[in-house]
């Protein structure tokens, strides 16, 4: 099998990232005598990893706190925490291990604002409502 990577000049001018792979049929004396193979367009696929990658870095980066859950609760205790950016450990003092899989219930306390924690949840039921986008509380 033979496989590569590649960009490729296509008819309108601009360049696509592809990947080529190809198989070989070989005959008694192991001479190839058929050649199958697929050339796929990566270009979007490419694109979206590097988006991805900078958003991490982004993320990561980031001065602010970050934590991300569960699009949905599998309990009544709520989503869990599935990531926390490094200011997010700093302020809060957790570790990862400590954080992921928890509730974010797990940062209210006795002096946590009722009224906020309320807003929040109404938003986040908002959310939960709408089509698949781009939300902002």
């Amino acid at each position: 099998m033979w496989q590569a990577s590649y960009r490729y000049l296509k008819e309108d001018g601009s360049y696509a990232q592809v990947y080529d792979q190809c198989t070989f049929v070989f005959n008694d004396q192991g001479n190839a005598i058929r050649a199958f193979g697929v050339i796929q367009d990566v270009t979007k696929q490419n694109e979206r990893e590097h988006q991805l990658n900078l958003m991490e870095k982004v993320v990561e980066s980031a001065n602010d706190p970050i934590l991300v859950t569960e699009a949905e609760a599998k309990d009544s205790l709520g989503p869990r925490i599935i990531f926390v950016n490094d200011a997010f450990l700093k302020q809060t003092g957790y570790s990862r291990e400590e954080i992921l899989g928890k509730s974010p219930r797990i940062l209210q306390g006795p002096k946590s604002n009722r009224k906020e924690l309320n807003r929040l949840k109404i938003a986040m039921k908002k959310l939960a409502t709408l089509p698949n986008q781009n939300h902002k509380l």
